[in-house]
């Protein structure tokens, strides 16, 4: 089922912070909005996302979302390999699992691809704008993993963005809650623009955070 819904989005579009949306004027300002008006119209590169109103679009780590029905926010391509795969060697790939470039100097994961059919070294992915969803090489890729709910497991949930009352909630005088509070800040950062505060208001629930930090230490004396 995954693999032929990969194989019927052949041909559909690319485009920047997308996962099976229909492109329409408004979404498209939004995106340029959120992520900045390089992705989506930069002649010099390219990039005119225009050329897909109208139509069902992705970007990579998008698409992979879309297949494997990972519900929530848009995530990233190094997110999806990080929290939501089971790293695997080269020589354990199997159809239907997924392809990574990773930057071997920096660590950094910026591109995910769906594996299609091992034997013939193919993938599907969410290329670019200017030529969508194609067939792409396995050989490019160099890190690789399984979704960890492929058997049949209840899809993967993405807890919204908190609000700022809840993270003030969160900010306890347990250590567990500052790192949540933490990360909470950290996946709001990489949101900034599509929750009802920008990322430089997170420093507002800061100093209380530290407050709670000084608390807890007096207690361990």
């Amino acid at each position: 089922m995954i693999k032929q819904n990969a194989i019927n989005l052949i041909g559909s579009g690319y485009v920047w912070g997308t996962k099976g949306e229909v492109l329409t004027e408004e979404l498209l300002e939004q995106l340029e909005s959120w992520h900045g008006k390089q992705h989506y119209d930069d002649p010099n590169n390219g990039i005119n996302a225009r050329k897909w109103l109208g139509t069902c679009v992705h970007d990579c780590s998008g698409l992979i979302q879309d297949l494997f029905d990972i519900h929530g926010e848009k995530i990233c391509a190094a997110e999806l390999y990080t929290s939501y795969c089971t790293p695997i060697a080269c020589d354990m790939v199997q159809d239907g699992d997924l392809a990574f470039k990773e930057n071997t100097d920096s660590g950094e994961i910026y591109h995910v691809a769906y594996i299609n059919d091992v034997g013939q070294g193919q993938t599907i992915e969410a290329k670019s704008t200017e030529v969508g969803v194609v067939y792409g090489v396995l050989g490019e890729f160099n890190l690789f993993g399984r979704i960890k709910n492929v058997l049949g497991e209840s899809p993967i949930v993405i807890e919204p963005p908190k609000t700022y009352s809840q993270i003030l909630t969160e900010c306890t005088t347990n250590p567990v809650g500052w790192g949540k509070c933490i990360n909470v800040g950290v996946a709001i950062g990489k949101q900034n623009g599509t929750n009802d505060y920008g990322a430089l208001q997170i420093l507002e629930w800061l100093p209380e955070l530290i407050e709670k930090v000084y608390e807890y230490g007096r207690t361990q004396k």
